[in-house]
């Protein structure tokens, strides 16, 4: 059995409507459209907040600041995914995860398992997002 997506969208009056986004609809029963209503506040608050860029959007590229092995800095843009240039362009890969490593931007010693971390925190200055706790 094969599914296909399902588009949900929030009217006004709180109510969302959803329905599968495919031209073969017509073979879906009549209970594949679903309503779900929302509380009023939550679906006047969710129309009324204009659209924002996500964070760490694919647009927002800073130069990479790993040093190679004559000391030239790599400057190649990357982004908040930036996992598989240092892999591929540092060797950084196939490693278990508590080895060190010594950043190639500072120098500073970190496990593998934490150095993309320490580079999009530090050395690309990318704000990780914080938990809210309920």
């Amino acid at each position: 059995m094969q599914y296909e997506p399902v588009y949900c969208s929030v009217s006004a009056t709180g109510t969302s409507l959803c329905a599968p986004n495919s031209a073969n609809s017509a073979s879906f029963p009549p209970e594949a459209f679903l309503a779900h209503t929302f509380p009023a506040q939550l679906a006047n608050s969710a129309t009324s907040v204009p659209p924002q860029e996500p964070p760490h959007s694919s647009g927002d590229l800073r130069a990479c600041e790993w040093r190679n092995d004559q000391g030239d800095i790599c400057g190649v843009l990357v982004g908040w995914h930036c996992e598989r240039h240092l892999a591929f362009a540092f060797e950084i890969r196939e490693l278990p995860s508590l080895t060190v490593i010594v950043c190639g931007a500072c120098g500073e010693e970190k496990k593998r398992k934490f150095i993309v971390r320490h580079f999009r925190d530090v050395h690309l200055r990318f704000l990780r997002r914080r938990r809210i706790d309920t």
